[in-house]
C-alpha cells in the first residue's frame, strides 16, 4: 500500500491531529440554483457531500458528473462542496467490505483509522475496537449550499412530472431474497445481480411482527445487504424497493394462536385491525424505508381473504399513498408503491381493485404457483395459456391478466406479468399419456421431491430454473412440450419424477406476450435462480428498452340514429391524464380527449372503471376508410396535424360496420 499525504502527514506528526475544515476565502462564486437544482459556479473538478461529509462524489466543471450528466439537488438538501483529494476516494470506508489485512488505512467521519486486526461488515469505526483512531481526515471546504424542495402547484406539478415518466416506460422488477446468500441459493450476494437487466430490485423482506411494525428477519446479514444494495442500485439507475411481508410472514399467527386455525389472526390482519393500528404500520413502514434508503414501498400480504381483510388492506394501501406522497413533496421526489397480488380469480376481489389499484405505481401479479405438490394432480408452475384438461381454465397468466384488465379494469400499463425462474415437482406419477406425447401430465403425484430450495422437512420439489437447466441435461430426464400451455416439463420415467418449471423458450414467449398484449412488465420470482450468465434475465431484459402504449379498445359501428361513431374505451385514469388522445377518420380531424374532456364527443362512464368516449363522424365513411388515434404533443387548441403524434391504434372500416 503507497502512503498518502494524510497517512504521511500524521506518521510524521507522530499521529497527531490534522487542522479542521479549511473554508476557501474565494467562497462567493459558488450559488444554488433552485429552480434548476444545480450549483452554479464550478469551473473545474471538485468533490461534494450530501450526508454531513461521511461519503464524498466527484463533480466536474459546470456541475457534472463522470459522464457528463448534470448533477441536480432536490428537497431539503444540505450540499458541501470541497477541493477534490483523491485520497477521500482511494481509502472511503465500505462497511459492506471484509478488511482481511491487518493495518490497513481508511477514512471514515472525518477521521483516518486503522484496523488492528480482520474487520468484518458492519463493524464500523468509532464503535469497533477493531478500528484504532490515528487522527483528523477533513477536506479543504469551499462552500456549504442548501437547496429548498419546491412548493405549492410547482411542488404538485413536479410530482406528477415524475409518475408520468415512470408510467411510460415498462419495468422488470427483480425480487432479492433475502436469504439467497446462504447455501440453498448457491451464495447469492449482491455483486452477482445483473442490474443492467431490470428497473426495480425488491428486497425481501422486511416482516410484520406481531406488535403491528416492521423488523429486519435476518438480523445478522439484513442491515449489511441493504445497504448495499442501497448504494449498488443508486450507482446502477435502478429502483430499489422494499417489500414487506412475503408468504411466510403472511401466515404468521399474532391473535388467539392457541385456537383452531380458522380462528387465529395473522400479523397482516391484526396489524391493521383498527385506524390506529394502519397508522402505526403504515408509519413504521415508511420509517424503515427512509432508515434502510429505499426508493419505495412493495406490500406482500398473501393474501387478503374476507371482505373485511380487503377493507384493511385497502386502508392500509390509502395510508401508504398518502405518507409517501407527502413525504415526497417534501424532499422532491416521487416515493413508488406497488402491491404483489394473487393469481387467484376467485380472490382478486378482496384487493378491492377499484380503489387501490389508482393508488398504485404497478400491480405485481404473481402468476406462478398455479400449481405444485399441493395439487393431487401434476400440473404446471406457470402456464401461459390454459390446457383443455385444465379443471380450471382460469388458472394461466393470460386468463390471470385478462380477469385484471378486462374484468376490473386496471390499466394494461400497470399490470406486471410475473415470471417464475424456478420450478416444482411431484414424485409416484406414471407415466400414463392424458394427452398424447405428454406422458405424467394430469395424473396423479405425490410431495415427496427434496428441492433445493425447501426448508427443512418440505418435499415441494422447489428448484431453480439453473438446476433444472442442468437436470434437463441428464438421460434420465425427458424434456417435453405442451403446446396448449406454452409451457415445458420434465419427466423422469425410472423414478416417476415428474417437473414443472420455465426455460429460455417459455420465458420467451411470456416476454413476447407481455409486449404484444401491452402489459406493463414483468415480476421476477426469484433473481437467484438464473444462471450465472444470466440467461432468463437477458431475455425478460428486452422489455427494458420499450415504452408503453396507452391501453384503449377502439370499435366503430352505427348507431340507433343511423350516424356512424367512432368509439373510444380507456381506463379513467388515462381519460383524466393531461394526455392529448386525438381521433382522425382518413387524416381528418374528428374529437379528442384531454384532462378528463371529450371534445366534439360524448363520454360514459362505465361499471368496471373505464370511459368510453363516442365520436360521431361527420360524413358518411365507406369500406377502407381508415380510423386513427393519435397520442399527440400539446393541448386542445393547438395544430390538427395526424402526423403530429404516435399512432396508438387504427382500425380498417370494414361492411359488416356499415350495417
Amino acid at each position: 500500500m503507497r502512503l498518502n499525504k494524510i497517512v504521511s502527514g500524521l506518521l510524521l506528526a507522530s499521529c497527531t491531529v490534522m487542522a479542521s475544515y479549511t473554508a476557501m476565502a474565494s467562497d462567493g462564486v459558488l450559488l444554488v440554483d433552485d429552480q434548476q437544482n444545480i450549483i452554479v459556479g464550478l469551473t473545474d473538478l471538485k468533490m461534494y457531500s450530501t450526508d454531513g461529509g461521511k461519503t464524498w462524489h466527484e463533480i466536474y466543471a459546470g456541475g457534472k458528473d463522470e459522464n457528463g450528466k448534470e448533477i441536480k439537488f432536490f428537497g431539503e438538501a444540505e450540499v458541501i462542496v470541497a477541493e477534490y483529494d483523491w485520497e477521500f476516494f482511494e481509502y472511503a470506508y465500505d462497511e459492506t467490505k471484509v478488511y482481511d489485512q491487518k493495518s490497513q488505512y481508511i477514512i471514515y467521519d472525518d477521521s483516518l483509522w486503522q484496523n488492528q486486526w480482520w474487520a468484518g461488515p458492519g463493524q464500523l469505526p468509532g464503535t469497533d475496537p477493531v478500528w484504532r483512531r490515528i487522527g483528523d481526515a477533513k477536506p479543504d471546504i469551499i462552500k456549504v449550499l442548501r437547496f429548498s424542495p419546491y412548493t405549492g402547484q410547482q411542488a404538485q406539478d413536479f410530482q406528477k412530472q415524475l409518475k408520468e415518466a415512470l408510467s411510460s416506460k415498462r419495468k422488470v422488477i427483480g425480487y432479492f431474497p433475502e436469504w439467497g446468500v446462504y447455501k440453498a441459493h448457491d451464495y447469492f450476494t449482491p455483486e452477482k445481480v445483473a442490474y443492467n437487466q431490470i428497473s426495480h430490485l425488491n428486497y425481501g423482506f422486511a416482516v410484520v411482527t406481531s406488535a403491528g411494525i416492521v423488523e429486519t428477519h435476518d438480523t445478522g446479514k439484513g442491515p449489511a445487504l441493504m445497504k448495499e444494495l442501497a448504494k449498488r442500485t443508486k450507482e446502477a439507475g435502478v429502483i430499489n424497493m422494499l417489500s414487506v411481508g412475503g408468504y411466510t410472514n403472511s401466515q404468521v399467527c399474532a391473535e388467539r394462536c392457541n385456537e383452531p386455525e380458522e380462528n387465529q389472526v395473522k400479523v397482516f390482519e391484526a396489524a391493521t385491525a383498527t385506524p390506529q393500528r394502519v397508522e402505526r404500520l403504515a408509519s413504521s413502514i415508511v420509517d424503515y424505508m427512509i432508515q434502510w434508503g429505499f426508493d419505495g414501498v412493495d406490500i406482500d400480504w398473501e393474501y387478503p381473504s374476507t371482505e373485511k381483510q380487503a377493507a384493511q388492506y385497502t386502508q392500509l394501501i390509502k395510508s401508504l399513498r398518502a405518507k409517501l406522497d407527502a413525504l415526497g413533496l417534501k424532499n422532491d421526489r416521487y416515493y413508488q408503491l406497488s402491491s404483489a397480488v394473487t393469481a387467484n380469480h376467485n380472490n382478486i376481489k378482496y384487493t378491492n381493485p377499484a380503489e387501490t389499484a389508482p393508488l398504485l405505481d404497478s400491480v405485481n401479479v404473481m402468476s406462478y404457483d398455479y400449481h405444485g405438490a399441493f395439487d393431487a394432480i401434476t400440473g404446471h408452475n406457470s402456464p401461459l395459456y390454459a390446457n383443455s384438461l385444465d379443471s380450471d381454465k382460469k388458472f394461466n397468466i393470460d386468463s390471470t391478466m385478462k380477469e385484471y384488465n378486462q374484468t376490473w379494469g386496471i390499466p394494461k400499463n400497470k399490470l406486471m406479468v410475473g415470471l417464475s425462474w424456478y420450478g416444482r415437482a411431484w414424485d409416484f406419477v406414471s407415466a400414463n399419456e392424458n394427452i398424447a406425447g405428454l406422458p405424467g401430465l394430469f395424473n396423479s403425484g405425490r410431495a415427496g421431491v427434496k428441492g433445493q430450495w425447501d426448508d427443512k422437512n418440505e418435499f415441494t420439489g422447489t428448484n431453480p430454473y439453473r438446476k433444472l437447466k442442468q437436470m434437463a441435461l441428464d438421460k434420465q430426464f425427458q424434456r417435453y412440450w405442451d403446446a396448449q400451455a406454452h409451457v415445458p416439463y420434465l419427466y423422469n420415467a425410472s423414478a416417476q419424477e415428474f417437473y414443472t418449471y420455465d426455460d429460455t423458450d417459455s420465458i420467451r414467449e411470456k416476454v413476447n406476450y407481455i409486449e404484444r398484449e401491452g402489459y406493463g412488465g414483468a415480476i421476477i420470482w426469484d433473481l437467484s435462480g438464473d444462471t450465472d450468465d444470466h440467461e432468463l434475465g437477458a431475455i425478460s431484459a428486452k422489455l427494458l428498452s420499450q415504452e408503453i402504449g396507452l391501453d384503449l379498445n377502439v370499435d366503430v359501428a352505427r348507431q340507433p340514429d343511423g350516424r356512424m361513431a367512432i368509439k373510444t374505451t380507456l381506463d379513467k385514469e388515462t381519460f383524466n391524464a393531461e394526455k392529448r388522445i386525438m381521433i382522425y377518420i382518413n387524416n381528418t380531424y374528428e374529437g379528442e380527449i384531454y384532462n378528463s374532456r371529450s371534445y366534439y364527443s360524448s363520454n360514459t362512464y362505465n361499471a368496471n372503471g373505464t370511459v368510453t368516449v363516442k365520436t360521431n363522424i361527420t360524413a358518411e365513411p365507406n369500406v377502407g376508410d381508415t380510423v386513427k388515434v393519435v397520442l399527440a404533443e400539446g393541448q386542445p387548441g393547438w395544430s390538427h396535424s395526424v402526423d403530429s403524434g404516435k399512432l396508438l391504434k387504427q382500425v380498417t372500416i370494414t361492411e359488416e360496420m356499415l350495417k
